[in-house]
Order: structure tokens, then C-alpha cells, then sequence
């Protein structure tokens, strides 16, 4: 969930069985509109928006394909783009710069990739860990960013996101 601004909201969820889904609201809260109907299967885990208009969703199908999904909308949720890319696990989480250019998103089994582009296109990087990845972030003034994961596993980087170390976790046992 994130908020765009003081009365818009956007949030993703959904499992296998009922799909994902996309849902706004511009009233703080009060009424929320489905922007993206439901996919079979997919189960949508983050999202995030550097502005009003432009924003990225990751999540992943589950079951026996386990192929990763991020989809990028560029009009503020009216429409949404699936990227030609498609990663082999789910991803559970994306995070962005303030400009929108640089991007990483993580998930399975330590599946870590970045866009510079603004998220059109992605690269495989390595995470420094096999476990599932739930969360990162990275300060853009110090280029130093953070992976959490499964198990209390932690790898940070400390160059804009383009190596990554662990810290803590089942690498460092």
C-alpha cells in the first residue's frame, strides 16, 4: 500500500484462488475502485510510485509455473503494461528512486533484478542470498541499500544496488 498523496491510495493483494488485484482510492479511503482486474493465479505482493502518474506492480504466479510478474502503468493506474520480461520466481517487492529511473524488485529464492530504465527493461543481479527476499530499500545519497529476507537474512550494498553482501542470515552461519 502507498499513499500518492494526501487523499489517493493505492493497494495490491489477492491469492491463487480469487487472483490480483489493483485498487485506488482518491477519497482517503472512503471508496476504492478496482484498477487492474483480477488475474488468475497471480498473486500481487508490492507496489510502488515515485508520482501520481507513473508506478510499478510485482507479484508472481504460483503453483507449478512460479514465473515473477511486474506490470508498469505510466497514467496513474488507468491502464497497465506487463513487462516482456519475466522472471522464474515470484518477486515480493519493488522499490524505486525518486526520479523513477533506477529500480530493483526481489523475491524467491533470493531473486534480485534492477532496471535503469525506468523499469522497461531488467537485469538479473546477485542477492548474496538464497532465501526469499521481502523487503529492500536504498538511500540514493549513499548509494547504500538493504535486502531482508527469510531467517533474519540481511545483505546490503553499498554501491547503488549493483553488488550486494550478507550480513546476516543462512550465508553467514
Amino acid at each position: 500500500m502507498q499513499w500518492i498523496n494526501a487523499s489517493t491510495v493505492f493497494a495490491v493483494g489477492g491469492d491463487t484462488a480469487s487472483g490480483g488485484i489493483i485498487v485506488q482510492t482518491s477519497d482517503g479511503g472512503k471508496t476504492w475502485i478496482i484498477q487492474q482486474p483480477n488475474v488468475l493465479n497471480m498473486e500481487m505482493q508490492d507496489l510502488h510510485f515515485f508520482n501520481s502518474s507513473v508506478g510499478w506492480v510485482v507479484g508472481g504466479y504460483l503453483g507449478s509455473l512460479e514465473a515473477g510478474k511486474i506490470l508498469r502503468t505510466q497514467d496513474g493506474g488507468e491502464t497497465w503494461q506487463w513487462s516482456s520480461y519475466t522472471p522464474a520466481t515470484p518477486l515480493y517487492t519493488v522499490f524505486f528512486t525518486s526520479d523513477g529511473r533506477a529500480g530493483w524488485a526481489a523475491g524467491a529464492q533470493g531473486r534480485l533484478l534492477y532496471s535503469g530504465d525506468g523499469g522497461v527493461g531488467w537485469l538479473d543481479l546477485d542477492s548474496a542470498t538464497s532465501v526469499d527476499v521481502s523487503s529492500l530499500v536504498m538511500d540514493e545519497s549513499s548509494g547504500v541499500g538493504f535486502l531482508v529476507g527469510e531467517d533474519g537474512s540481511i545483505c546490503w550494498s553499498e554501491n547503488g544496488g549493483q553488488t550486494w553482501t550478507a550480513m546476516l542470515g543462512e550465508e553467514n552461519n
